[in-house]
């Protein structure tokens, strides 16, 4: 609260519909100034953040987060917000905060959003449309029968039919509460049963936490979980039909043995994650046919010279062409960014302390996330060192 020079009051605070008002007060007469979910007429800063990118879509479009925790599509140098804080949804309640965001290769956005009441619901951002697919009100229906669910936590995944991989929180009829990770479909909104913690797992053990998660165009759910017998796994979910296909200790055909399965991504039928081992850093791997394979290895001849590591955790990006765009510190170089064909041959596409766009481009500090577009371009957000604070985003064109 504020009193102004001629005597009227400034005051802002919660209304009874929960959402914040800024109102002046004169002579008992209330004006508002500004309430949270409407148009604010200016210009809010979009910075990039700094691991906000998910590729997606047709005709050149990624999807990022905003430093102002917005969901913007950047396309043909065009941007839209699908999503931000304080927007007003078709119920009349405001988005409180933005949680989870997926994106899937035909441009769908599935995104967890809490609003003003405290509850939950997941919307579909397809084109200019915004679907609902799940309210704070809603039920699923299960092989167990109607259930409410009344949160959803976790990881959260989608693919180009409308199906969306997640975690629900469950609250019975006896008041118990308890995690089902489940498929949802958005054309009868039905859900299906992917694992319930503590079931038994194929293989032996039983389900534990949820490490990662992918669902591909067939509707597979691909997720990593801990079964207790036999440490970390990979599963697949087909039609209702579980498999393990990897466990924690599986031997590489050299004989390294896989100890972590991060960063799960599919692409042409085919699985990819990133591991490390007991004697070296990160590889990237692919599995298919049951089958496991090196892509990317520090162990591998490079035209890099010697691997030191693999940058922030061996983050990666598979193109849908199958060309891999990951970041790393090689042969005593500073970190690059760099694209790897399915024929092994590499070209840097940045490097830090260079440089980016050309002789009149800012000076790279640091690089934090890639995305690839349907298109086939590279897209890096990066802090420069003319506002190291502050991440841009950068279109990656071969040296």
């Amino acid at each position: 609260m504020f009193v102004r020079s001629d005597g009227d009051v400034v005051i802002s605070g919660p209304t009874r519909s929960a959402h914040a008002r800024i109102s002046r007060f004169s002579e008992g007469a209330e004006s508002m100034i500004y309430e949270s979910g409407r148009a604010a007429g200016f210009a809010a800063p979009l910075g990039v953040n700094w691991n906000g990118l998910n590729s997606t879509g047709s005709g050149g479009a990624i999807v990022v987060r905003t430093a102002s925790g917005a969901v913007q599509r950047l396309e043909q140098g065009r941007a839209t917000v699908l999503l931000s804080p304080g927007d007003a949804l078709e119920t009349g309640t405001f988005v409180d905060w933005i949680g989870q965001v997926a994106t899937a290769p035909n441009g769908d956005v599935v995104a967890q959003i809490g609003v003003t009441q405290g509850n939950q619901r997941l919307y579909i951002f397809r084109g200019q449309n915004r679907i609902e697919l799940h309210g704070p009100s809603s039920k699923i229906q299960t092989q167990a029968g109607e259930e409410v669910v009344f949160w959803f936590n976790n990881r959260i995944a989608i693919n180009g039919e409308g199906q969306v991989a997640v975690t629900a929180r469950i609250r019975a009829s006896n008041g118990n509460e308890f995690d089902r990770h489940i498929l949802i479909n958005e054309s009868n909104r039905q859900a299906r049963t992917v694992f319930t913690p503590g079931a038994a797992a194929p293989g032996g053990g039983t389900f534990n936490w949820l490490d990662n998660l992918a669902v591909d165009e067939q509707g597979r759910v691909w997720f990593v979980t801990a079964a207790t017998a036999a440490g970390s796994s990979l599963f697949v979910w087909d039609n209702g039909v579980v498999t393990k296909l990897h466990t924690q200790g599986d031997q590489m055909p050299d004989g390294r043995r896989i100890r972590a399965f991060n960063d799960l991504q599919f692409s042409n039928g085919r699985v990819f994650f990133n591991s490390w081992f007991d004697s070296s850093a990160n590889a990237l791997i692919e599995t298919a046919n049951g089958k496991l394979s090196y892509r990317l290895s520090q162990s591998d001849g490079t035209s890099l010279g010697a691997v030191s590591y693999y940058y922030n955790g061996g983050r990666f990006r598979i193109a849908p062409n199958g060309d891999i765009a990951y970041i790393v510190v090689a042969n005593g170089q500073s970190p690059m960014v760099v694209v790897r064909k399915p024929d092994g041959s590499e070209t840097i596409v940045g490097r830090q302390y260079e440089r980016l766009g050309g002789s009149t481009g800012p000076w790279a500090a640091e690089f934090h996330d890639l995305a690839w577009d349907t298109n086939g371009r590279l897209f890096v957000t990066a802090t420069t060192l003319e506002a190291v604070q502050q991440s841009a985003l950068f279109l990656a064109t071969p040296q």
